[in-house]
């Protein structure tokens, strides 16, 4: 299995590679109004809207965004989009575990793996109603 690996708060997070689409830097992020604390907002890139989700708040440490490389991981499947904005990237790297588990260590660090639906689940009445009512993100 290869993980794209990055930190949120010194912790060191993966997350499946086949889930990855894209790498973006210095993308605009539109905030949404008295969503919960890790939402960051939504993008839109490519005819696409993502939600946005700041990695250093979903665990439990702060904003990433205040000291992160402003750097989005754009992740898709099946029919959803979801972005994850960590402190910083730290890249690739192949795993020998499957199915995949909830941890690893690479490097002799602890890897704690995200799957993309557990986070989607958790923020899907923000992203539904957000594309549902039809807001429009100009960039």
């Amino acid at each position: 299995m290869e993980l794209l690996l990055f930190t949120a708060k010194n912790e060191v997070m993966g997350i499946e590679s086949q889930f990855v689409l894209e790498i973006l830097e210095d993308k605009k992020v539109f905030p949404v109004p008295l969503s919960p604390p890790p939402l960051a907002g939504h993008l839109y890139h490519r005819g696409d809207i993502f939600t946005v989700i700041d990695m250093g708040i979903l665990a439990g440490k702060g904003s990433a965004r205040l000291t992160g490389s402003r750097r989005i991981i754009l992740l898709k499947w099946q029919d959803k989009n979801l972005s994850l904005m960590p402190e910083a990237i730290i890249g690739l790297a192949c795993v020998k575990a499957e199915p995949p588990p909830a941890s690893v260590v690479w490097k002799e660090r602890p890897v704690r793996i995200l799957a993309p639906e557990e986070i989607w689940n958790q923020f899907d009445i923000v992203s539904n109603f957000v594309v549902s009512a039809g807001l429009r993100l100009t960039a």
